[in-house]
């Protein structure tokens, strides 16, 4: 099979985590991988597409263990790391391009997807969608264990590298924002999200589709509609432009697995896709 074949999403709650925004993160992550990447966004990761899967995988889901989760984090941070790796080259291209924030972005997390398919694969999950989806579930509950305090910390680390090849912005520990921020940012996130004039605009976006548009024509709409308003409420809190929506994605993922960040993020992640008429979790 193809590698686009086996990344042809369902769901599509992308670009908000896109954050890696993740929120009860068993939940919140498994919407993340169910994002379909748009057009553009799938042009900009070109060859790695056309990888064909060599692996062997049983049908049903191993018993992912700390060590393990460890292991596969490390081979994906390796590989994307590496300049002689397709998946770094593919990163360092979507920096080049002059695509839309969006599309980048996806772009970025389709990298991300791909890689970690391959790295999945040996450890006995399946090469497809539904793969990804039970590891990236049973590593959601994982990071959220007290001795989960390393795993999170490696996830944290390959998000800060790969956003530094795909967007040439570099972020370390001092970077970090404090619990308390991330709740305030979370929740008035959320706020505004659910604000009638922002649930208006959603109609309104959704309505200049005209009849019968498709998931990934509303998807697109509502993500257009999205980016400002979340634009503006970051700005509020000291992060400005492109580079500061990148800043505070990562900066937020720290804080993934609080119970206040990961309430607010779901709550009003779905309801506004639900707004747009998109389904969500089927």
């Amino acid at each position: 099979r193809k590698m686009a074949g086996i990344l042809r999403p369902g769901l599509r709650a992308g670009l908000l985590r896109l954050t890696p925004a993740t929120r009860m993160v068993a939940t919140a992550v498994s919407n993340v991988l169910r994002t379909k990447a748009t057009t553009p966004a799938r042009s900009l990761v070109g060859s790695l597409t056309k990888t064909p899967m060599r692996f062997m995988a049983t049908s049903n889901p191993p018993e992912l263990t700390m060590d393990v989760a460890k292991a596969i984090t490390q081979m994906t941070i390796m590989q994307l790391d590496n300049e002689d790796m397709m998946y770094n080259q593919s990163l360092k291209k979507i920096q080049k391009t002059n695509a839309s924030l969006t599309d980048r972005w996806q772009a970025m997390v389709h990298v991300l997807l791909s890689c970690q398919l391959h790295a999945i694969v040996p450890f006995g999950y399946q090469p497809n969608e539904q793969g990804l989806l039970e590891f990236n579930k049973a590593f959601g509950l994982l990071t959220m264990k007290p001795e989960g305090k390393e795993l999170r910390k490696l996830s944290l680390d390959r998000w800060r590298m790969i956003v530094n090849h795909a967007f040439g912005v570099v972020m370390g520990p001092e970077d970090s924002i404090s619990v308390e921020k991330a709740r305030l940012i979370a929740l008035k996130l959320s706020f505004e999200m659910l604000s009638e004039p922002f649930l208006k605009s959603i109609d309104q976006a959704v309505e200049n589709l005209g009849p019968s548009p498709s998931d990934l024509q509303r998807q697109q709409a509502l993500l257009q509609a999205l980016l400002p308003l979340q634009m503006r409420v970051m700005s509020e809190f000291g992060f400005q432009g492109e580079e500061g929506f990148i800043r505070l994605q990562i900066a937020q993922a720290e804080h993934a697995t609080d119970e206040t960040v990961a309430h607010n993020t779901v709550s009003s992640t779905m309801a506004v896709f639900r707004r747009a008429g998109i389904r969500v979790g089927q």
